[in-house]
């Protein structure tokens, strides 16, 4: 039986934690880090991840207190951007029971976004005092290979197992997902980058001198790609979300294609194709 594909990321400061998470789950599992060829030369990390996330099975993010930032008159610390833009990636390709966030005990103070408050922290002891990263590792390791070994099949070439049946509730399940991808939509949250959006926008991410025009693209595909990934796997009313959401998704993965991608490369910056555009293909066909 093939073992599934994990990814595991972190920044560059924790990456001595994600190489010894590797080599706990290297057994039952074919885990890459983020620096081992996932990202390509001459092409947009973003592209990169979402071809990533859609190759594979389970993922694993180290949290660390890189950085300090003012949260409603207190110092906080958090974790760096781009580890939490990477999680919100997989998360939406993956699901949140195959996604993992692994944090340090000795971090209590260590501030989470509002939206992961549901996802559990696995916590390890950073400060043993010999030092032993793989053992302090060893008691998340586990939790994660048991997560692993109880799916049904969810990494490619495995059919065999038997289908979960689906809950009484899972209409309930679907548009309770439908209404938050909705009000996240309508938040407070995603309306600043909606707004550049709806400015003029230079013609590749190059041009873009204050980075404003990038971090709202990304932003808007990065929940659209999670839209749409839930959309086309069934878990959200169709019916409810493409009167919102055809006109955004067709506008923005039309921006992305080229402003994203490197110049003159943009067929292959985009294989495998994102789930936005998958979307935004499968509603054009339904118009014609």
């Amino acid at each position: 039986m093939d073992r599934p594909a994990l990814f595991i990321g972190s920044s560059r400061e924790a990456m001595d934690v994600a190489y010894a998470l590797q080599r706990n789950l290297e057994y039952e599992s074919d885990p890459t880090v983020w620096d081992q060829g996932v990202f390509r030369p001459m092409r947009q990390t973003l592209v990169d991840l979402v071809a990533e996330a859609a190759r594979t099975d389970f993922a694993v993010f180290v949290f660390a207190p890189d950085d300090v930032a003012d949260i409603r008159g207190e110092t906080k610390a958090i974790v760096r951007d781009n580890v939490l833009f990477e999680l919100g990636i997989f998360i939406g390709a993956l699901g949140l029971e195959r996604c993992f966030i692994v944090a340090p005990r000795d971090a209590p103070n260590l501030h989470l976004p509002s939206d992961l408050l549901g996802l559990e922290p696995l916590r390890y002891a950073a400060d043993r005092r010999d030092g032993r990263l793989l053992a302090a590792l060893g008691p998340a390791s586990h939790e994660i290979l048991g997560v692993i070994r109880r799916s049904e099949a969810h990494w490619r070439g495995v059919d065999s197992a038997p289908k979960p049946s689906a809950p009484a509730d899972i209409t309930l399940d679907i548009q309770r997902l439908t209404n938050r991808f909705l009000a996240d939509w309508a938040g407070e949250n995603l309306a600043p980058f909606r707004e550049r959006l709806r400015s003029p926008l230079p013609m590749h991410m190059v041009e873009d001198e204050d980075g404003s025009a990038t971090a709202a693209i990304k932003a808007v595909f990065g929940f659209l790609n999670t839209m749409a990934e839930a959309l086309l796997s069934g878990r959200v009313d169709e019916a409810r979300l493409r009167p919102v959401f055809e006109q955004p998704v067709r506008h923005v993965w039309g921006r992305a294609f080229t402003y994203l991608a490197p110049p003159n490369h943009a067929d292959d910056a985009w294989d495998p194709s994102p789930y936005i555009a998958l979307l935004d293909r499968r509603w054009r066909r339904d118009t014609l």
